[in-house]
């Protein structure tokens, strides 16, 4: 409970309000603009003084901009976003930032506070890539109140230490779970789309945005390459889903790869496919039709729609391994369509291929990502290079 005025001797700009029983500090800044902080102690109170006039030292103007605030005027800066950037921003921000800290003033935020969202987020189990990600969105958003001079420092500034789990290794499929996965598929008639689609991916390594970004005039099945031009982004929370089409990730994205024949192959039955639907007025997604990959009704196939099968396909091939084997039997790994991306590299890797060249067909912007993020050597391939060491080396056995 407050103390009294009548017990406290305040200083200029000080008040207490009884009917609210609270203290209050009110003083005015360079440009005139009127301010007040409340809190329930006088020693509180002045605590925020302290603070208020150090700022004021610094060249900080003080502002009762609040996080919601700053994210729209941050927003509005970030021009020449990819579309796809744009709305994973937009959803970080939506489902993370905005109720957590969306109605606090910026000037009230401490890094003590993103330190213990951080530590919410890891006991609700969020990996720590998603952690990272809804963190570097603030720190980008509250460096902007600091170049303004509305902080001093930012309170999204190295929070992570200590705290974020164990970041979990991307895999790909191992040879025995994709001969499984592909095997069953294969079998699954009715999805007959779902295993051409996943053949396509598994061999060529393409992101699921930029298959489904693909139109006919893209894919030359004589000369047996592809070109990757585009991507599918869906827009979050539309109903019906809404489609727009973007640049691919980055430069090194916009790429021509070749496909070997039985990719053709695999072209050419979900050509066959598609036309069996008759569908006589195909989808357009920002003036682009003839789309390689649609919908009985004509609809561009979206990245999500097509993500949810490959995973409810994986599902059911586990529950058919586990009818068939008991308990021990093989189980694929959660399943999404990037995890086919994941595979294609491990299985180049596996093959020999030159890393260049599996960083060409994939479109990563470095070598370092196609070795240290996409490819896992297994134990077999390892105990390979090994043995051939030890072979071709002059080591003589005594």
């Amino acid at each position: 409970m407050a103390t009294q005025k009548g017990k406290v001797k305040l200083r200029t700009g000080e008040s207490y309000r009884p009917k609210e029983d609270r203290f209050m500090y009110r003083w005015t800044d360079v440009n005139g603009k009127r301010h007040s902080v409340y809190a329930s102690t006088i020693g509180e109170l002045r605590e925020k003084e302290q603070l208020i006039q150090r700022d004021i030292l610094n060249g900080v103007i003080h502002t009762d901009m609040t996080v919601a605030d700053l994210y729209t005027k941050w927003i509005k800066l970030k021009v020449n976003l990819k579309p796809n950037t744009f709305y994973s921003y937009q959803a970080l921000y939506t489902n993370h930032i905005e109720p957590q800290f969306g109605k606090k003033r910026i000037s009230d935020i401490r890094k003590s506070d993103v330190r213990e969202y951080c530590v919410e987020l890891v006991h609700q189990n969020y990996s720590a890539g998603a952690i990272k990600r809804i963190v570097a969105v603030l720190r980008q958003m509250f460096e902007l109140a600091v170049d303004d001079d509305q902080l001093l420092k930012n309170p999204a500034s190295r929070v992570l230490t200590g705290i974020l789990p164990e970041a979990k290794k991307k895999e790909g499929l191992t040879v025995d779970e994709e001969r499984e996965l592909f095997q069953f598929a294969a079998k699954d008639t009715p999805r007959r789309m779902t295993y051409l689609i996943m053949c396509i991916l598994v061999k060529t390594g393409l992101r699921i945005g930029e298959f489904c970004a693909l139109t006919w005039n893209d894919v030359d099945l004589e000369t047996r390459r592809i070109s990757i031009t585009k991507t599918m982004v869906v827009v979050p929370q539309t109903k019906p889903i809404q489609l727009i089409i973007g640049t691919p990730k980055t430069k090194t994205s916009l790429r021509t790869i070749p496909i070997c024949s039985d990719t053709v192959d695999d072209f050419l039955q979900l050509k066959a496919l598609v036309d069996s639907y008759h569908i006589t007025q195909p989808a357009v997604v920002d003036g682009y039709t003839d789309f390689c990959c649609m919908t009985p009704q004509g609809e561009a196939a979206s990245p999500i729609s097509i993500t949810n099968k490959i995973a409810y396909m994986a599902k059911k091939c586990n529950k058919y391994l586990l009818q068939r084997d008991g308990e021990d039997s093989l189980q694929i790994k959660k399943m999404a369509a990037h995890t086919l991306r994941h595979t294609f590299a491990t299985r180049m890797y596996e093959a020999g291929a030159d890393p260049k060249a599996t960083q060409s067909i994939m479109g990563h912007a470095t070598i370092i990502m196609t070795m240290d993020v996409y490819t896992d050597a297994t134990e077999a391939k390892t105990r390979q290079a090994l043995e051939l060491m030890v072979t071709q080396s002059n080591i003589q056995k005594i």
